[in-house]
């Protein structure tokens, strides 16, 4: 698998919520996080930074994606975050690069699975805050954000403040 080599994520809008204000609140929170820390997410989707032109980063401006309308948006795949399926229930990170590993693929997923539970509790200006996104992940998620920390997207204040927070869970 090449370097720009990636995958996508599908996932359900049951996931972000039983009615449809709370899944496009969630589904707006998870965009404007992946696009607002873009580098931050390239490496916690194991997406090589310089080659993400079929996946590019998009708009983050929080007024802009507060109004965005999800179910106008077409499909693209030159996008970090397709939301041209919004209208067939579900929502494609196009951001997700290439898992070599098990644990790779497992770090990744876990960091996903993380993100889509947290957009369903965290503020608009926690959105902005990596420690607050983070705070109580597991520890494969941790593991991704000391690896965001050496690649340079994370401070080491960000890591020291989630450390603490770290809940313990084994998966197979």
């Amino acid at each position: 698998c090449g370097v720009n080599c990636g995958m996508h994520a599908n996932i359900s809008r049951a996931c972000f919520g039983r009615s449809e204000a709370a899944q496009t609140l969630a589904v707006k929170k998870l965009y404007y996080i992946i696009n607002k820390h873009f580098d931050l997410c390239c490496v916690l989707f194991n997406r090589d930074r310089g080659h993400t032109h079929y996946c590019s980063r998009m708009a983050y401006d929080v007024e802009y994606v507060k109004n965005l309308d999800l179910g106008a948006q077409r499909s693209s795949h030159g996008v970090s975050f397709n939301l041209g399926h919004w209208n067939s229930g579900r929502i494609e990170i196009r951001l997700v690069g290439g898992q070599k590993t098990y644990g790779c693929f497992r770090n990744t997923m876990e960091s996903i699975f993380w993100l889509v539970d947290a957009v369903k509790r965290l503020s608009w200006s926690d959105c902005d805050d990596p420690a607050k996104i983070f705070a109580g992940c597991n520890q494969y998620v941790f593991d991704r954000l000391t690896k965001c920390r050496t690649s340079g997207v994370l401070t080491d204040a960000v890591v020291e403040a989630v450390r603490p927070t770290v809940i313990r869970e084994e998966l197979i």
